[in-house]
């Protein structure tokens, strides 16, 4: 949602990603953080797409990765060369992992065209980091790293010499939040991604057996035609679900390798925009605390439950707690967790003021959100 139609001010940035790189589908977070900036500043964004191989090319240059990787140095990039034609005063650079630093290879002069430079990365594990170490050392190219597993951050700081925070991950509140006109809660639990095959497993026999209508992914479904409609999709989907499930094994790919790290799983801030009750164990993470400061944020639930028929039977027959619980989800989401003050707090790090834009659109989320309450207390 645009929210600004003029006078969006503050530096000039050039906004990037490889978030087109096979368009995964956990890319599109990048995508939402960097299309919303762009509504906001005065920016232009670069997603260079996938290099287009002849027969056999493929295999050739994942061979070549394969032994700069065992050498010490950076794969090649996957993606195709573009080259920075305009100078800008910030360059801010999204990506998952340590490893997708090395498709800033294929966005030329970016160092030399832009003022000052920031990265933030979704995923660093400290059990992993020596494994990409070449990657990392493309980090002293920047002014500042901001890191979102921040129980990993002293152990990045190694293999940089940048700069290193926490940033917290956030949503597209405008989009995601039922407010102000709140739909209908059709879907009774929306599950997405990897779960919990014990809850999953007793879920499905009660939909089968037509006691709520249950949404869950049947398959992979790694690969997106379209970010915009995904997002949109997934957005609306929790935005109609009474309950959504997350839990902390979330905490990676790897977790029982990341040296006892966990970080919040993205999808809390997802599920806590759209206004739905989370279904799962709270991080450990001290950050959880810090940032979901809330009653039922997360309605805990076993990691092993033994009768999830009566947890939400349990839950159902308490609705005055649940409405409150999805009541103060979405609108401290609004207050919160809006990716507009994750970019608010990369600007003042940088030493940029808060432009028009932003402001124009905490402005628009504090209108939401104030509405959101005063009917609730009539």
């Amino acid at each position: 949602m645009n929210v600004v139609e003029m006078n969006r001010g503050g530096p000039r940035a050039l906004l990037a990603s490889n978030y087109n790189d096979g368009m995964a589908l956990y890319n599109g977070l990048c995508f939402e953080f960097l299309n919303m900036i762009a509504e906001v500043s005065e920016a232009d964004i670069i997603a260079p797409r996938n290099i287009e191989y002849p027969p056999g090319a493929e295999l050739a240059a994942t061979s070549v990765s394969g032994a700069r990787r065992l050498l010490g140095r950076t794969r090649l990039s996957r993606l195709k060369t573009e080259a920075v034609k305009d100078n800008y005063d910030l360059f801010f650079y999204v990506c998952m992992n340590p490893n997708s630093l090395a498709e800033l290879q294929s966005i030329r002069g970016w160092r030399e065209r832009c003022g000052k430079a920031a990265v933030f990365i979704l995923e660093t594990w400290s059990s992993q980091l020596e494994r990409d170490r070449a990657h990392l050392k493309l980090l002293d190219d920047f002014d500042h790293v901001f890191i979102y597993n921040r129980s990993s951050i002293a152990n990045v700081k190694k293999f940089t010499s940048a700069p290193c925070s926490f940033l917290a991950a956030g949503a597209d509140c405008l989009s995601a939040s039922p407010y102000p006109n709140p739909p209908g809660r059709c879907i009774d639990v929306y599950s997405m991604g990897r779960r919990l095959d014990s809850a999953h497993a007793q879920l499905f026999e009660m939909a089968r057996a037509g006691e709520i209508f249950y949404i869950y992914d049947a398959g992979g479904g790694l690969h997106v035609y379209d970010f915009a409609q995904a997002r949109f999709l997934t957005l609306n989907y929790i935005m109609r679900s009474r309950y959504f499930t997350a839990n902390s094994l979330d905490a990676g790919p790897k977790a029982l390798e990341s040296v006892g790290e966990q970080a919040i799983a993205t999808r809390l801030f997802e599920g806590a925009a759209g206004g739905s009750i989370i279904l799962g164990t709270p991080p450990r993470a001290p950050e959880f605390q810090e940032l979901f400061d809330w009653p039922d944020a997360v309605v805990e639930i076993p990691h092993e439950p033994d009768d999830m028929r009566a947890i939400y039977r349990d839950l159902e027959a308490q609705p005055e707690r649940m409405n409150r619980a999805r009541f103060m989800n979405a609108t401290q989401s609004l207050r919160k967790h809006d990716w507009i003050y994750r970019w608010e707090r990369i600007l003042n790090t940088l030493g940029f003021d808060t432009p028009a834009g932003v402001q124009a659109r905490k402005t628009a989320l504090k209108t939401i959100a104030d509405r959101a309450e005063a009917e609730e207390k009539v």
